[in-house]
């Protein structure tokens, strides 16, 4: 019998995630500083998240508290509906499983 072993989550890296939160903060002209200081982190932990590196989910709810503070209604939602398509994306890829169920439906 051959035993699985334990999932380990620090090799992974998501690309993605990381690419959309930088883009967003520089389209809607956010510096690092601000973005830190309303997230409660330091910009260790938010270079971690722009890369991909460091994916705590604490860190990606104060970051997204952050950006709502410090951007337009409008804009926030439709980053945040991006954001949510790109996180389970990269989970259907870590996963190895199709994303038919989730193109179905709207967000």
């Amino acid at each position: 019998m051959q035993q699985q072993g334990r999932f380990n989550p620090y090799h992974l890296i998501y690309d993605k995630l990381g690419e959309e939160i930088e883009s967003y903060r520089r389209s809607e002209h956010i510096s690092i500083r601000t973005l830190a200081y309303d997230a409660r982190m330091n910009h260790h932990t938010y270079n971690g998240l722009r890369t991909g590196t460091d994916f705590k989910l604490n860190y990606y709810l104060r970051l997204v508290y952050a950006f709502s503070v410090n951007s337009e209604k409008e804009h926030f939602l439709a980053f945040l509906k991006r954001l949510m398509r790109i996180a389970i994306q990269e989970i259907c890829g870590i996963l190895k499983t199709e994303m038919e169920w989730w193109m179905r439906e709207e967000l």
